[in-house]
């Protein structure tokens, strides 16, 4: 709501609509706890996915989760959170028509609350995105009870809401944390609006690294998407068994070739493209600050959002295309004419299709050095990485430097092959 509010004052309405798109869910009744055994007995295997519904990647791998599994003959039930604060599960079967499994037509939607829940009735819980669900402690105590009735559970580490309630690692001053010493944090929170629910500012992190620690001993397994989310988390807890802990990144399905590519001028204006739903922790302020230095420049630099962005920025330089099929991008790339990537994400990423999906393309990105965009671009023939707090000046020589090397290249290849 308070996420609605802010966009709403700045105007951005698209990015206002797209979220509300996100966030709706047709209400059904009330389940008690008596209900459940008979809505879930026409399956013998049955997950449940504990999905906050953000939109982003954890919504695709979340998604594509469901869908395999209902391939695969299982009931999946999925507990999100409505604008409200409400508790809501979707259940869906899959059916066998003609030795062939497929979804069933009928999707059950209902209101529920934890206690009518009762996860000994499910085979596994996967977990995809925890930020936004009202009772965070008893969300904590449900999951790892469950687990410990013989539930498998399955952790998918998307954000750090295990690490601390402010799930980017933003401190107070919008900054990549680094997990400081629990004095920093105890004087970060109370004052860090990037913890959207205000009452969890007050929390102890020792306290809340050891409530989730409980949930983590608990699970089946842990699953990160990149190396650096897999060291912050061995630093946090240690104690967790190595074996736990599994790296497997995500699996994109193959993007399309970009099509025959144009070489500019040396020292020409370049267009930077900025792809995904921009938001804070997204580096929306970044890209406001460097459509603020090209202004001062003397080439006509522009920017193009291929997305949404949450805040305003001067319109002769940034252009928003709004939402986007990811399967369009190179054709978006070639018919805007754009020279080089900025992934602006101000945090630490866990992963990021749409920085993998740049890569797909083979097109020059530049990024901060944290995180998986760092992890990724460091063994990236086209990935240049700055550091984190680099100013707007120091990212335009950066994006410069970085399109006319690709240009270069691009010449040269040419050259080869007359």
């Amino acid at each position: 709501m308070a996420r609605a509010l802010i966009l709403l004052r700045a105007r951005r309405i698209r990015a206002l609509l797209e979220k509300i798109s996100r966030l709706s869910f047709r209400p059904g009744h009330r389940l008690n706890a008596d209900e459940l055994p008979k809505l879930l007995s026409k399956a013998t295997r049955r997950l449940i996915i504990v999905d906050a519904s953000h939109g982003g990647g954890a919504s695709i791998a979340s998604v594509n989760a469901e869908n395999s599994y209902l391939a695969d003959g299982w009931m999946v039930c999925r507990l999100g959170i409505d604008s409200l604060g409400t508790l809501t599960l979707r259940i869906q079967s899959a059916v066998e028509r003609d030795a062939v499994i497929e979804r069933d037509a009928v999707i059950e939607r209902h209101v529920v609350a934890l206690p009518s829940l009762d996860l000994s009735l499910f085979q596994a819980i996967r977990v995809d995105s925890l930020e936004g669900f009202v009772d965070p402690f008893t969300m904590a105590n449900w999951l790892a009870k469950g687990a410990q009735s013989g539930c498998e559970l399955f952790i998918q580490w998307h954000d750090h809401y295990m690490i601390c309630p402010s799930h980017f690692l933003l401190d107070s001053q919008s900054n990549y944390c680094d997990v400081p010493p629990d004095p920093v944090c105890a004087r970060c929170l109370p004052a860090n609006n990037h913890c959207q629910k205000a009452s969890l500012r007050s929390v102890q992190v020792t306290q809340w690294r050891t409530h989730w620690s409980s949930v983590l001993m608990s699970a089946t397994s842990v699953s990160v998407f990149s190396p650096s989310s897999l060291n912050l988390v061995r630093r946090v807890w240690p104690e967790l068994p190595e074996e736990k802990i599994v790296v497997e990144p995500h699996q994109l399905p193959p993007m399309a070739t970009l099509p025959d590519s144009y070489s500019g001028a040396s020292n020409a204006p370049i267009h930077v493209a900025v792809v995904g739903r921009i938001g804070i922790h997204k580096g929306a302020a970044k890209v406001l600050a460097l459509a603020q230095q090209y202004r001062q420049l003397p080439l006509d630099n522009k920017i193009t959002v291929i997305g949404t962005i949450d805040i305003n920025t001067p319109n002769h330089i940034v252009t928003e295309t709004g939402p986007y099929d990811p399967a369009d991008l190179p054709l978006l790339w070639a018919d805007r004419r754009l020279d080089v990537a900025w992934f602006p994400s101000i945090w630490p990423e866990t992963f990021s299709y749409v920085l993998h999906e740049l890569m797909q393309l083979g097109v020059p990105i530049l990024a901060f050095d944290m995180g998986a965009q760092g992890d990724y671009l460091k063994n990236y023939r086209w990935g240049r990485l700055l550091k984190s707090g680099s100013t707007a000046a120091a990212t335009a020589v950066a994006l410069q430097e970085l399109a006319e090397d690709y240009r270069m290249a691009q010449e040269q290849g040419s050259d080869n092959q007359r």
